[in-house]
């Protein structure tokens, strides 16, 4: 019985050998429609996959985003880098310096402190306990995410950190289009290839 491999892709829709075109359609589908739009449509609302229908944002959905979308940053952190020697954190690390390389731009402790906090009570907290661990905040500030050292508190605009992540995986993928990306796109067909045997 064929199964769904995308929000509107069956498994038989890609056939052994199929190009490498073909499975980054499925793999933009994939991402896109069970995932990044999903965590957009929740705090931001917006049109349903097939675009018939308008759907409202939840409310007090700002933390039920943010848990759709963390798993997103050791994802693309392996398929850019192809990288899986790695543990998870240092991969959910190198996927959020992708998404926001401004991080690098603050001294070095400050920026390791904030990795690690995102890292233990972002993802962790909200994979092993459905909450976040202390010193998370969630609030319209405008920009996807503020950091202060003393104390060490991490705010999120759950609005503005969707349309981050996704307007990231949409330049991943325009470059994955390119045919002149040869080493980006290799590198993503194997990690896909890997999977498909999975």
């Amino acid at each position: 019985m064929p199964a769904w491999i995308s929000w509107k892709h069956l498994d038989t829709d890609l056939p052994l050998g199929s190009p490498v075109e073909k499975k980054i359609e499925v793999f933009q589908a994939r991402v896109w429609g069970w995932q990044l739009h999903i965590g957009d449509l929740v705090v931001n609302g917006g049109k349903s996959h097939d675009k018939k229908e308008v759907l409202k944002k939840f409310p007090h959905s700002g933390f039920a985003a943010l848990q759709i979308l963390m798993s997103y940053f050791e994802m693309i952190a392996r398929y850019e880098t192809g990288n899986e020697n790695s543990d998870s954190k240092e991969l959910f690390i190198q996927g959020m310096i992708s998404v926001f390389p401004e991080i690098t731009t603050y001294p070095y402790a400050a920026t390791r402190n904030l990795l690690n906090k995102l890292w233990a009570d972002v993802r962790c907290g909200f994979y092993h306990l459905s909450k976040p661990g202390s010193g998370l905040g969630v609030s319209a500030i405008g920009k996807p995410l503020e950091f202060t050292e003393d104390p060490p508190h991490i705010t999120i605009d759950p609005r503005k950190f969707a349309c981050a992540v996704e307007e990231h995986f949409q330049n991943y993928i325009s470059r994955l289009k390119d045919p002149t990306q040869t080493a980006l796109r290799a590198t993503f067909e194997k990690r896909f290839n890997r999977e498909l045997e999975s």
